[in-house]
């Protein structure tokens, strides 16, 4: 009984984790930076956190949309720079297909790799 209610507690766990994830990639999307930037505070794991299938994390995503605000503060809490997704591609490989020379200046100053 023990071991299912461990196995459960897990699972709900995970499920809440991935609902906040996406959660709050729909507040970066969508350009809601503050409320975004909120839900992260709360939820400090989503800094570092990397959403399967594509591997995506929340810098991928700020880059990508030119979330300069989103970004700048995930860099200050330890989001990793040179995370790759599923197809290789790092933040800043995302930002310089986009255009987003902002995002590509912000990612470079902290340690990120061409």
């Amino acid at each position: 009984m023990k071991k299912t209610l461990v196995v459960l507690s897990i699972l709900l766990s995970f499920s809440c984790y991935a609902n906040n994830f996406k959660e709050a990639e729909g507040l970066v999307w969508s350009g809601q930076s503050q409320k975004a930037i909120t839900m992260i505070d709360q939820n400090p794991d989503l800094i570092k956190a990397v959403d399967k299938p594509m591997l995506v994390t929340m810098l991928h995503i700020a880059s990508m949309i030119g979330n300069t605000e989103v970004a700048e503060y995930l860099l200050k809490n330890g989001a990793d720079v040179n995370a790759k997704d599923v197809e290789g591609g790092t933040p800043l490989l995302r930002a310089k297909a986009n255009e987003h020379s902002d995002i590509v200046d912000l990612l470079i100053a902290h340690g990120a790799e061409e």
